[in-house]
């Protein structure tokens, strides 16, 4: 892994969008879930999801979530990016993105 700051993976899902990165020589994950208001309080169980089935993969790990008002954000902070843990994680994003954009 590149140390150096900066982007390391980029996925986009059905407006979804997941970035890993570097900053200060800390890898963080970073999720965007579009169009969810941030009154709509939702996004708390979707946060519970996501941060469940992240948890057992990155440690230690600690979540920040956030809104705006047309999405809702949420920091991943791990000394292990989740790509180095997970072999197919870009599978495990997809199936994360499908659950939330269902309908």
């Amino acid at each position: 892994m590149d140390e150096k700051d900066g982007s390391i993976f980029e996925y986009e899902y059905q407006g979804g969008h997941f970035v890993t990165y570097v900053y200060n020589g800390v890898p963080f994950s970073h999720i965007i879930f579009p169009g969810i208001a941030s009154d709509n309080l939702e996004y708390a169980s979707l946060y519970a999801e996501v941060c469940n089935k992240l948890n057992g993969y990155l440690h230690p790990v600690k979540f920040i979530a956030g809104t705006t008002d047309d999405s809702v954000h949420l920091d991943i902070i791990s000394t292990v990016p989740l790509f180095t843990t997970l072999p197919d994680y870009k599978e495990f994003l997809q199936s994360i993105f499908a659950e939330i954009f269902r309908s």
